[in-house]
C-alpha cells in the first residue's frame, strides 16, 4: 500500500483545511505523508529497517498530533489548557524533527551499502567475462568477507603447505570449477532478514564443454557487520569453504 492519494486530498480540502487551519493542515498531512511512505518499502536486505519504518510512523503520529492539537474548535480551553497543548505540541514538534533526522541518516546509510544481489552480480560479471575469481584474493577479501571468514582464511593462508600440495583450495570456487567456462548465471534470493540473507546463484557453462547433470549452484550466506553485508560462507551440496579452511588448518 502506498501513500493514499485520496487522503492527502481530503486533508486538504476536507477535515485538516476546514478543522485545523492553514498551518495545522500542514502538520496533518506531513504526519500523513511520512507515516504511510515507508508501507512500500519492505524489510528486506536493500529495503528500509523495520525498525526505521516504525520510527517513520512515529514522527507521522507525532505531526498528525500537532495538527490535532492546533484544531480550531480548542480556542475555547482554559487558558492552562491551551498552556498544556501548546508545550505537548513543541515537545512534539522537536522530537519529530530529531528523529526525522536520525531516520534520514540510518536510511542513507542503508541505501548506501551494496545489496547482496548487487554484490554477487557484479562478481559473476567479471566471472562471465572470463575474469579469474581476484575477489577472493588477500588483498581484495576484506571488501567481501566477515570478519569471522576473513580471520580464517588468513590464519589459513598462513600455513604453508606440503611439497606438491596446492592449499585448501584448489580450484574456482565462483564458477565451481577448473576448466569450465561460465556463460551465465542467476542470482536467487532463498532468504533474508535485516541481519542476514542466504542468496544462490545458479551457473551455465559454455558448451560443448559443460557439466553433465542439473545446473551448479553455489550459496553464499550473508551477514550484516557495520551497515554493510559481508560473505560468511559460500557452499555448495559438496562443499563448503568454512569448511575446506577448517579442515585444511586441522590436517596440517
Amino acid at each position: 500500500m502506498g501513500i493514499d492519494l485520496a487522503t492527502i486530498e481530503g486533508g486538504l480540502n476536507g477535515p485538516a483545511g476546514t478543522l485545523f487551519g492553514d498551518l495545522p493542515s500542514a502538520w496533518w498531512l506531513a504526519g500523513r505523508l511520512i507515516g504511510q511512505w515507508p508501507v512500500v518499502a519492505k524489510s528486506s536486505p536493500s529495503g528500509i529497517p523495520k525498525t526505521a519504518r516504525c520510527w517513520y510512523r512515529t514522527v507521522g503520529c507525532m505531526l498528525a498530533s500537532n495538527g490535532m492539537f492546533n484544531h480550531g474548535k480548542l480556542a475555547n480551553l482554559s487558558r492552562s489548557s491551551k498552556f498544556f497543548y501548546d508545550w505537548l505540541s513543541a515537545v512534539c514538534s522537536g522530537a519529530a524533527a530529531l528523529l526525522f533526522l536520525l531516520i534520514l541518516a540510518v536510511s542513507c546509510h542503508a541505501a548506501g551499502a551494496a545489496a547482496p544481489t548487487e554484490i554477487l552480480r557484479g562478481i559473476y560479471r567479471e566471472a562471465v567475462k572470463g575474469s579469474t575469481s581476484n575477489w577472493l584474493e588477500p588483498e581484495r577479501r576484506g571488501q567481501y568477507l566477515s570478519k569471522s571468514l576473513l580471520a580464517l582464511w588468513t590464519k589459513s593462508d598462513a600455513k604453508k603447505p606440503p611439497e606438491g600440495e596446492a592449499g585448501p583450495v584448489d580450484f574456482d570456487l565462483t564458477t565451481d570449477t577448473n576448466a569450465l567456462e561460465l556463460k551465465s548465471f542467476e542470482v536467487k534470493v532463498e532468504s533474508a532478514s535485516y541481519s542476514a540473507a542466504v542468496l544462490a546463484v545458479k551457473l551455465n557453462y559454455r558448451k560443448p564443454h559443460y557439466r553433465p547433470g542439473p545446473p551448479a549452484v553455489v550459496t553464499y550466506d550473508f551477514v550484516r557487520e557495520q551497515g554493510h553485508w559481508r560473505i560468511d560462507n559460500l557452499r555448495t551440496k559438496a562443499w563448503s569453504v568454512r569448511d575446506m579452511l577448517t579442515q585444511w588448518l586441522i590436517d596440517s
